[in-house]
């Protein structure tokens, strides 16, 4: 099968540093690996227990920069690995051609080109290739191929402070908040002192990069407005929660869901094409951290429950639910378990979504996905588009 589109983000999975303590060789067979000493492993695993690390390590420093991964063919040929996307669909693809062919072309990261991707079975599973191709196209730019949230970011953005307000807001105010009939000075008076009122502050102190930052680097949401997208789900998802489950503080639970990732700010940088990098903080510290940090900062200017903020802050430091995927502690009240869970099941509707585009109705996918460790099945009649609120 032969598919002809025009693709952005050719992304070589090769990594330039200066120093490369650590560099290997992925065959073709993807199993036999040389480090670069010309040792030869029966697989990855092999090489990061002959090397004393282990392989999520590793694969943390690559991401890092701190190693070189070359792809070579059965002969000992350098191919290239590249990530196209059309605008609604990635792909990882491969080339036959070097990466220094591509680099020679001007072809890089964020570039536009025109080609054809061919996709073909290998081993029972599908692989996509990139086979004729140029740079650029016409009429066209880098922002017509760019993965972005399906939701506008202002209205995002609004929808969440409003869910947030009317937490603290009597059934009279929320009305009028709804109908556009308070004006934002008389809004902020009303929250003053709440959660919201923190929430409204850490918002607007930080609005141009929440309107277009992602929400990883490639795990989930990892698209221009990723952050914004995912947090505005999980306050709608929280919303419906607190009115179902009605022990809940809304207050302290709506404020955890709107300011659950804030730290991802300082965890990582996003660049207009959303793709995410991690800073030095962000390496060290995480965005759990990170986010704590931030709320307590911005606390300490305002007068706030001390009861409720704690509380807050536990949600932020406990929403990955257990230590193993980074929570700095585990839930210890309601609505922290709340929070984790909405996180959780907004994190697999995502990859879902995101997995399962290429999919026709009534098929399964070719590959397990790693996050869910099944084979992923599109019904014949979908659901109404996450997109709409």
């Amino acid at each position: 099968m032969t598919v002809e589109k025009r693709m952005t983000k050719s992304i070589s999975k090769q990594t330039t540093t200066a120093a490369k303590p650590f560099e290997f060789y992925l065959s073709w067979e993807g199993t036999e690996v040389v480090d670069f000493k010309g040792n030869v492993f029966p697989s990855k695993a092999a090489m990061c227990r002959a090397y004393g690390i282990s392989v999520s390590t590793y694969t943390n420093r690559r991401k890092a920069g701190w190693t070189q991964e070359k792809a070579l063919t059965k002969r000992g040929n350098p191919y290239s690995r590249l990530e196209l996307c059309d605008g609604d669909v990635k792909v990882d693809a491969k080339s036959w051609d070097s990466p220094e062919k591509f680099e020679t072309q001007g072809i890089c990261v964020g570039a536009v080109i025109s080609g054809t991707v061919a996709c073909q079975d290998y081993r029972g599973d599908k692989s996509f290739f990139l086979q004729e191709y140029a740079l650029g196209a016409d009429g066209v730019t880098v922002e017509d191929f760019v993965l972005h949230a399906p939701v506008d970011p202002q209205q995002m953005y609004q929808s969440i402070l409003k869910n947030v307000a009317g937490t603290v807001l009597s059934d009279a105010d929320r009305r009028l908040m709804q109908n556009g009939q308070l004006s934002e000075d008389e809004l902020k008076e009303k929250i003053r002192g709440t959660l919201a009122e923190l929430v409204f502050i850490i918002y607007e102190n930080n609005k141009d990069r929440l309107l277009y930052w992602s929400a990883a680097k490639d795990m989930h949401h990892s698209m221009l407005g990723g952050l914004l997208y995912h947090t505005y789900r999980m306050v709608q998802a929280a919303f419906q929660l607190a009115k179902v489950y009605t022990n809940l503080d809304a207050e302290v639970l709506l404020a955890a869901a709107a300011l659950h990732d804030i730290g991802k700010l300082e965890e990582m940088e996003t660049d207009q094409m959303g793709i995410a990098t991690f800073t030095a903080d962000g390496n060290l510290f995480g965005h759990l951290l990170l986010g704590v940090q931030m709320v307590e900062e911005e606390a300490a200017e305002g007068s706030y429950d001390p009861e409720k903020l704690r509380c807050l802050e536990h949600c932020i430091a406990t929403h990955h639910g257990n230590r193993e995927w980074g929570a700095i502690a585990l839930p210890a009240t309601k609505e922290a378990e709340a929070l984790f869970v909405i996180d959780y099941l907004d994190r697999r509707m995502e990859r879902y979504e995101e997995q399962t585009k290429i999919l026709d109705p009534g098929r399964i996918s070719d590959m397990k996905d790693f996050m869910y460790g099944a084979y992923l099945y599109k019904p014949l009649s979908g659901g109404r588009n996450s997109g709409e609120s």
